[in-house]
Formats: C-alpha cells, structure tokens, sequence
C-alpha cells in the first residue's frame, strides 16, 4: 500500500528531481513534489509545511546550507535530506550534528526511501513526543492552578529527624493561595519554617504526634480540630477545621477545610436544645441527662437544689411580670453557684441546681447562701437541698430536696435537717 507524501524539492537539477521521485514511487510512496530553485519561493511554499524536503547541495542562487538556516531560523520540524555529490566524512558529520536527518548520496539514490521512511518516523516520534509534554505541561499547570485556588487549604512537609532518625518537627515546603491566609490554623507559616515553631498549640492538641504516626506507618488522618476562642472554654469556638493528612515520601500533605460557621450553627442548635429560652438556663431535657451521667460519674457526693419561685399560674399562664421574676431567678441562681455547677429551669416555676463534689455541710452553706440573696432581692422562693454519697442515685437526693422545698412552702424558709 502506497504512501502518500509531500515533498518540496530544493533543486536547479531537473534530472535529480526526477531521480528522487523515482526512488520514493519504488519505495512505495505516493510523491507529490513541487521543486524551488530560490530562497524566496523555498519560503513561499513552507506554508503549509510540506511533509518532507530534499535539498541539493548547490543552486546556482541557493544552497542547501542556507536552505537548512532558514528552516531552522522559522522553528520549523520538518524532515530534511541533503541529496548530494560526496562533501567529506567532517561535512557530512557536521550536517547531521547541525539537525540535517540524513545525507544520501546522488551515487546511491536507493539510500533516499529507507532514509525517507526513518526521518518521517522519528519526526513522527519526536511531535508526538513533543505533543505528550506540552498536554503534561498544561494538564501540570491547570493542576498546579487548581491547588494554588482551591478553597481549601493545602501543606506540605518533610519530616524533620534527630540523631535517632524519630521525627523532631516538620519544615513547610509549600501551602497554597488559601493556606497562605490562614493564619488561626498554621499561625504564619512560610516555607522553609518549622511547625512546632510556629505553633505549640499543634503538640498539645495532639495534631503534632498524628502527622508523626501518618509519616512512620503511613496511615492516613481524617479528624476535625477546634480552637477555643478561650483557654477551658469549650463552650465557645474560635475556629474548627476538618484535617485530612497523606505520607508522601518522608513527609506530609495536609488539606483542612474551615468548618467553623458550621460548628458554630451546630453548638447553637445544640445549645438551643438543651437551654431554657425564658432564662437561659439550661432546660429539663438537659439536667435529666447530666442525672443520668453522673451515676457512673466520679464525682460523689453530689447536692441537688430545688427552689420554686411560688408563682399562681392562672389557667395555665403566668400573671403580667412573672416572666421578668423568672429571669431574676435564674440571675441571683447563677451568681450564687459555681461555674461546674448545673443550674436548670425544670419548667413552669420550678429551678434545680446540680452541685457535684458537694458533701452535706458544703450544700448547707450553699442553701445559706441562696436564701440571703433571694431575701436582698425580695424574692420568695421555697427551697429544698439533698446530698447522696457514692452508689446512691442522684434522683434520690432530688426527691428528698423536692420534698424538703415543698415542706419550705408550707413551714417558712427554714434549714432541712440531714
């Protein structure tokens, strides 16, 4: 099967084109050729590129030289062959060395197929070569770009090792557009920084020794991790992410997302599930659970409170002005206990205080407490205290301190006996 082909002949001699078209018919191409003679129709016809030139050494206007220095100077790939009478083995040399593909020898014209077939192939090789890297080129620059502006945040480490080889820290190698910002998660990192350096909230919060663990077992980490807009409040959220952490060689690629506005939606919808929106204090839902947890807790003896704020709800509906003495008591309940204290508005005008690690003298003082400032305050609340040691039920002590804050209202605020 024939093979079509294009070639531009670059040639005075009539007899040497006829000559070339001969040995490429017998090598089984198609020839189309068109023959130039100058410079100026060399370059005339090089748009569109022919797929092959031939090129004679000398014209009587032109050379093969100058023919070669012009492709070259127009960054043209296009196979070129010099047919020509012997020039020496140095020419010859220099001429391949310079990018001729092959110089074939007016001699030996059955030299120009097998020549013709290796230029268009390793031509054929050298674009689609060519064509491989500028597609990794550009599929390694868009990937690039999309690491760069990614919302996400994304780091890169090596490992840094003492004498024993065990990871000491981690030097920053690149972070991305999103990463560069941040700066509540790395603090300000730059590349070539240490991590431990920039923050030593990382070996605290435990995020250091897991970045270890994913180097030397190459386990990956997915976790989320909160910073507290204070020390011990964990009630409040500065900043939350969600870390994922990849080896990669002796060394690390993080990516974090900024999960904070979530969190915080989350705590508020927890927070409004458990918190009583009249006072602001926590709800019956919440204190029925901190009961059940403390039977397996660690912290006997515990002290419950029960205070009634002695309001007549007509129908069903607080009289005009109830709502505000609610709110108060919860204020003065408040101020009167610790911040490890639950304080609870069970419902209607009923309040409970859990006391954990309170004994039975302590809880009197406490009651002191709570009476002296209800009567600063004039209000009237009937109040009933009970303490449970270790194996008893916290929801004894809240019957017994139910009863006590029911015989209050009955007797007068009054101390309960043991």
């Amino acid at each position: 099967m024939s093979c079509p082909i294009n070639v531009l002949l670059v040639t005075d001699q009539v007899e040497d084109a006829l000559c070339i078209e001969t040995e490429l018919a017998d090598a089984g191409f198609q020839v189309s050729s068109l023959r130039v003679e100058t410079a100026r129709k060399f370059l005339a016809h090089l748009n569109p590129p022919p797929d092959l030139i031939i090129c004679g050494d000398q014209l009587a206007q032109f050379s093969g030289a100058e023919a070669f220095q012009l492709l070259q100077s127009l960054n043209l790939e296009i196979p070129f062959i010099l047919f020509a009478d012997p020039i020496g083995e140095e020419q010859t040399a220099l001429a391949i060395k310079q990018g001729v593909d092959d110089f074939v020898l007016r001699q030996n014209p059955s030299r120009l197929g097998p020549a013709v077939r290796r230029a268009l192939e390793e031509h054929r090789q050298r674009r689609e070569e060519r064509q491989k890297q500028e597609i990794e080129s550009e599929i390694g620059e868009r990937f690039r770009l999309c690491i760069e502006e990614m919302p996400a945040g994304l780091a890169m480490f090596t490992a840094v090792r003492g004498a024993d080889e065990a990871v000491e820290d981690f030097r920053i190698v690149y972070l991305n557009r999103e990463g560069r910002s941040e700066t509540r998660f790395w603090g300000r990192l730059t590349p070539g920084a240490l991590l431990l350096e920039s923050s030593a909230e990382f070996r605290r919060s435990g995020l250091f020794e897991a970045f270890r663990r994913t180097v030397e077992t190459g386990k990956p980490v997915e976790r989320e991790w909160m910073v507290p807009e204070q020390p011990g409040m964990a009630q409040a959220i500065e900043a939350a992410y969600d870390i994922r952490v990849s080896r990669m060689g002796d060394g690390l690629v993080v990516i974090w997302r900024d999960i904070t506005e979530a969190k915080r939606i989350q705590q508020e919808l927890r927070r409004l599930s458990v918190q009583d929106a009249l006072t602001g204090l926590f709800n019956r839902s919440y204190f029925e659970a901190e009961m059940k947890r403390l039977r397996s807790s660690r912290l006997y003896p515990i002290s419950i409170l029960v205070a009634h704020a002695g309001l007549d709800r007509a129908g069903g509906r607080f009289r005009p002005g109830d709502e505000e003495t609610l709110r108060r008591v919860g204020r003065l309940l408040v101020s009167c206990f610790r911040r490890e204290d639950v304080v609870a508005r069970l419902g209607g005008d009923q309040f409970a205080v859990i006391l954990p690690k309170t004994g039975a003298e302590a809880a009197r003082r406490v009651l002191q407490r709570v009476r002296d400032a209800e009567r600063c305050q004039l209000l009237n609340l009937s109040l009933g205290m009970a303490t449970v040691e270790k194996g008893e039920d916290p929801a004894a002590a809240f019957s017994r301190a139910e009863q006590d804050a029911l015989q209050d209202v009955l007797t007068g605020s009054q101390l309960p006996a043991d």
